[in-house]
């Protein structure tokens, strides 16, 4: 009998080692095929980054004006008229060079069009693209004009309705008056003021000013402090009229975020879904760069400013 109970104990003592065994298995299993992937390494080449999604706003226009720069060193003289030089090691492209003055409206096809200095676009009835245009000066446009991309060293002033494709570079401050599609990529390196209808996917300037122009904030009518971040999962709905109210953080939500009046948001505004910013409100400092984003869409009504970002991954939309 004594030896039959001893057998019996060690049989449930197998039995007990045998499930803990069974379990820590089924417990590192998940992990086992990640481990075996870190150390075998099986992905050779580097990830296929999209540059797109480039975190410098001001990075197509600088890369595509090195490029440009880079090639022109080789031209002995440049004058007004066809060229054709290598900007890039794959092939040549065909360059168009206009003196400053007046550009005829009509489609340049695959042409680069290259202005040598201040100049307006306002003869004919259309300007188009399907390549780069470059203005070393300042630019008007007064006609309809569509491009794949647009760089002004200098300033930029639009009159009638501009359709950019990919990005648009701006060196001084950038002037919409007439309803545009600032394409995927907008960069202004001084002030924007937009007074017209736009869409868009990012936007960065100094200041982008929206509707009438606004002098630098200053406080009025005994204004509510709110210190810190507000944050909401189900979305957040700031309408101030009358008294204004300062936010010293940022304002952050899964759902909408909608601001509209006289709210002063100092920190930054990210939005799983949409954010709709309407009638006065300001977003960030002079000379501190804060963001607006909304992953689903931004919206902008009437009065706002914002300095530094608007970014989307859906519908930008500015209505004056």
């Amino acid at each position: 009998m004594a030896q039959d109970r001893e057998i019996q104990g060690e049989s449930a003592t197998m039995t007990v080692l045998e499930v803990m065994l069974i379990f820590i298995l089924l417990l590192i299993a998940p992990f086992s095929f990640a481990l075996i992937e870190y150390y075998r390494k099986k992905d050779a080449q580097q990830l296929d980054i999209n540059q797109n999604y480039s975190k410098d706003p001001a990075y197509f226009g600088n890369s595509f004006m090195k490029l440009l720069n880079k090639s022109l060193e080789h031209v002995a003289e440049r004058k007004e008229g066809l060229m054709e030089i290598e900007i890039s090691s794959k092939k040549k492209e065909r360059l168009l060079f206009f003196s400053k003055g007046s550009i005829i409206g009509k489609d340049y096809g695959d042409y680069i069009v290259v202005i040598d200095g201040y100049s307006k676009i306002e003869e004919g009835d259309k300007f188009i693209s399907r390549k780069e245009v470059i203005s070393f000066g300042n630019l008007i446009i007064r006609i309809h004009t569509k491009v794949r991309a647009l760089l002004v060293k200098g300033g930029l002033r639009v009159e009638k309705p501009l359709e950019i494709t990919r990005w648009m570079h701006v060196e001084g401050d950038c002037y919409i008056m007439n309803n545009s599609d600032l394409g995927i990529n907008c960069y202004c390196k001084g002030m924007l003021y937009i007074k017209a209808g736009c869409s868009f996917k990012r936007i960065f300037a100094k200041s982008i000013i929206v509707g009438m122009k606004r002098e630098e904030e200053t406080l009025h009518n005994d204004p509510v402090y709110i210190k810190g971040t507000l944050r909401s999962k189900e979305g957040l709905n700031l309408k101030v009229y009358g008294r204004e109210t300062i936010i010293e953080g940022n304002v952050i939500s899964d759902g909408d975020i909608i601001v509209e009046g006289s709210v002063w948001i100092k920190g930054n505004i990210v939005s799983n879904n949409c954010v709709t910013l309407m009638r006065g409100c300001v977003v960030g400092e002079y000379g501190k760069i804060k963001s607006v984003v909304g992953k689903k869409g931004v919206k902008i009504v009437s009065n706002a400013k914002i300095y530094g970002y608007i970014h989307t991954d859906g519908e930008g939309v500015i209505e004056v």
